[in-house]
Parts: structure tokens; sequence; C-alpha cells
């Protein structure tokens, strides 16, 4: 039988994995979705350069798949 323990460090393994750094420093969780808004400074934070350039495309009007 699991303990307690068990499902907690497996919880915040899981969370420790999925946050990422805002430029102003502050860390935030990003479960499902690519891209979330910062709560202290109002950036948004990507998973991934890949998706941040995308995005940045896109504002520029530049289309890509």
């Amino acid at each position: 039988m699991k303990s307690k323990y068990q499902d907690d460090t497996k919880m915040f393994d899981m969370y420790a994995k999925n946050r990422y750094s805002c430029k102003c420093g502050h860390r935030v969780l990003i479960l499902n979705k690519d891209k979330k808004i910062c709560s202290w400074c109002g950036r948004y934070v990507y998973k991934d350069k890949k998706q941040e350039f995308k995005d940045k495309l896109k504002e520029k009007g530049v289309k890509c798949d």
C-alpha cells in the first residue's frame, strides 16, 4: 500500500518539472498549455522557445504552420 508520503513526493516532482522562469524571475507552473501569463509582471511565459518564436512571428503578421 502506498503511503501519503509517496503520493506527495510524486506530486511535488511533477510540479518541479513543470515550473518555468519568467524574465522577471518568477517561477510559473504550466501544466496543460503552451504558455501562461506571469502573475507578477503580466508577460507570457512559454514552455519552449519554439512556441515562443511562433507566437512572435504571428504578432508580426508572418504566417507559419
